[in-house]
């Protein structure tokens, strides 16, 4: 997938996706209204029901593939690695609601696609020997507050990254890493405390937290880069 994924969104929850004794999310033809509302009738496929209680839904209108995913979440978690100074020294603490969609590239052995396979940074490289995942990354915190998910991949290339790049590109974010003395690499000019202006796209969406949150990515069907070639939706 070649460009950045779309998407509007209340709150999630979830980085590895769990699939329940049902494995297969069926697909209908129709339109989706990205406005962080599943409305009734607007999906009419089945929808697949995790083991970890996220409920799927996809449709695609010959262009793009939409899959809305909504879950049960307590908590607001939007402040990935959050710079606090308790006045002597500063620290980093926090992370953020996330969910990770991928797709079977046709490349892959009996091992699968899941999480447990291909995620994990043991020895700096992914679990599987060889194959290639296709990712959508939806990230609470950096990504989401532009309307924006990751666009990823998974292979074997050892690196400190566990096997997982990102599509050619910029990012949408970037991190605001210790700039070697301790402190953050960004701060701010005035008093923190002070009072400033942010630019939102919706105040009211932005300060309000619905336990029960939705989200709606899309992408385009139509394949625009080598390693997307063979993905299966």
């Amino acid at each position: 997938m070649k460009n950045a994924t779309n998407l509007i969104a209340l709150m999630v929850l979830l980085f590895t996706l769990s699939i329940s004794a049902q494995t297969t999310l069926t697909v209908t033809t129709g339109t989706a209204t990205l406005d962080g509302v599943i409305s009734g009738g607007e999906y009419t496929s089945t929808p697949l029901v995790t083991t970890l209680g996220v409920t799927l839904y996809a449709m695609d209108d010959g262009e793009n593939l939409y899959i809305a995913a909504t879950w049960d979440d307590a908590t607001e978690s939007v402040n990935k690695k959050q710079w606090a100074f308790d006045g002597a020294v500063w620290d980093q603490s926090g992370d953020e609601d996330r969910l990770a969609l991928m797709f079977d590239m046709g490349q892959n052995d009996p091992e699968g696609v899941d999480c447990a396979a291909m995620c994990h940074l043991a020895e700096e490289q992914m679990y599987t020997t060889y194959g290639k995942v296709d990712m959508w990354h939806w990230k609470g915190h950096r990504g989401n507050p532009m309307g924006y998910a990751d666009d990823k991949y998974f292979d074997n290339v050892i690196g400190n990254d566990g096997g997982r790049h990102g599509d050619s590109g910029t990012s949408s974010y970037s991190d605001n890493d210790d700039d070697g003395s301790g402190n953050p690499t960004f701060m701010a000019t005035n008093d923190p405390g002070a009072n400033v202006t942010f630019l939102v796209n919706d105040a009211a969406a932005q300060t309000a937290f619905d336990p029960f949150g939705t989200i709606l990515p899309a992408h385009t069907v139509d394949i625009g880069v080598a390693f997307d070639l063979g993905a299966t939706f």
